[in-house]
This record gives C-alpha cells, structure tokens and sequence, in this order.
C-alpha cells in the first residue's frame, strides 16, 4: 500500500503496533484492546456526529 500512495506510513506503523500489543501475552494487552475499541468508537461517534472536513473523500 505505500507505493500506490493509500495510506500514510506513520499510520500503517501506528495500527501495526497497536495490533502487536494487542496480541502480546502479557498481563495488559486486554485492557489495552478494550481501551483501544472504546477510543475508536468514541472517535467515531464524533465524526458521525460533527462531520468535520476530513481530508479523505468518503462517497460510495
């Protein structure tokens, strides 16, 4: 994907870790996947909600 230019490097980096966290064994990564889905679900809620003007065009 970062040679056709669809997704922002530092991003893939980002969701490549969370995801490496997430499947850890260790005591935390639970916690840190439930953190993780409420912060989404909140973000998205407040782009459903106020709509801002984001860079990406969303149309189907």
């Amino acid at each position: 994907m970062p040679f056709f230019g669809e997704m922002n490097y530092f991003w893939m980096v980002a969701l490549t870790t969370v995801v490496t966290v997430e499947r850890l064994p260790s005591t935390w990564g639970r916690e840190f996947s439930i953190a993780t889905g409420v912060v989404s679900l909140v973000t998205g809620l407040l782009v459903l909600l106020f709509q801002p003007s984001l860079p990406i065009s969303f149309v189907m």
